[in-house]
């Protein structure tokens, strides 16, 4: 299997596809099972479209760490992942981030209020790089179709509402959520936990499943931007009508899924 041909730029890519229908995976990279399980998705709809191609995009978007979060530590790399994508993806995007940021961007994607909910009111900003970087994405490469993972259950969401709301014309695609054996979810982050004895792994994991049954005792101390609003009262607000209701269930259904993983690593990461 011939591994995917690179490009480190828009106008590399541009050539790479020639126009042809493009399904985007987004990645930081780092990959493991989850991302593969979104890459096949991807591959099964390319197949069925005569001259479509897979292309896999690898970069670690500084717009959504925090100053004190890992941006400089989180895994890296590029020769591993090539290697992995071999026989999935057709074209690897790898931006540097002067290709992806020439300038300082100061025009940003900012969420609705549900990011301001869950993994983004511990991460204030989180969502608005994770939004704007998306969105850069998907104009740079001009994909008919994008795969994103439900372990990032809250980005799913947000991700559709903007490409719908923003019009970008692109079909957004779910994958499902992959675990190790041992129940924990796959993310590039549990690299962190390799190298420690197996009972942090395990106190990792109880940790992650008190927060589940409990998630009052994991709010943060203040919520992001001002809002007062967490998961037990969105659910308690009066939902009077169905966008109202659909967006609550919503809600429950991220928690769910990002009470087991770290936050924003696959699907992206």
């Amino acid at each position: 299997m011939s591994p995917p041909r690179l490009a480190r730029g828009p106008a590399a890519l541009a050539r790479l596809h020639a126009g042809r229908p493009v399904i985007l995976v987004p990645t930081m990279g780092a990959l493991h099972e989850g991302h593969l399980s979104l890459l096949r998705r991807a591959r099964a709809w390319a197949d069925r479209r005569p001259g479509a191609v897979v292309c896999a995009s690898v970069f670690v978007n500084p717009l959504q760490f925090g100053p004190k979060e890992d941006y400089g530590s989180y895994p890296r790399g590029l020769r591993r992942d090539l290697r992995l994508l071999a026989g999935l993806a057709d074209s690897c995007y790898a931006p540097s981030v002067a290709a992806m940021y020439p300038e300082p961007q100061d025009v940003m994607v900012a969420p609705p209020p549900l990011g301001d909910e869950l993994c983004g009111a511990f991460r204030p900003g989180f969502f608005t790089g994770v939004l704007t970087v998306v969105a850069k994405l998907l104009a740079q490469v001009s994909p008919a179709a994008a795969v994103f993972g439900e372990k990032d259950y809250q980005q799913l969401v947000l991700v559709k509402r903007m490409v719908r709301q923003l019009g970008f014309g692109c079909q957004v695609l779910a994958g499902p959520l992959v675990r190790e054996r041992d129940g924990l979810a796959l993310s590039s982050r549990n690299a962190y936990l390799e190298h420690s004895a197996s009972a942090r792994r395990r106190s990792a994991l109880r940790c992650a499943r008190r927060k589940k049954r409990s998630p009052a005792a994991w709010r943060p101390a203040a919520p992001a931007r001002g809002r007062g609003g967490n998961l037990q009262k969105m659910a308690s607000r009066s939902t009077t009508s169905s966008v109202a209701a659909s967006t609550s269930a919503r809600t429950r259904r991220a928690r769910a899924s990002w009470s087991w993983a770290p936050c924003g690593s696959a699907g992206r990461g």
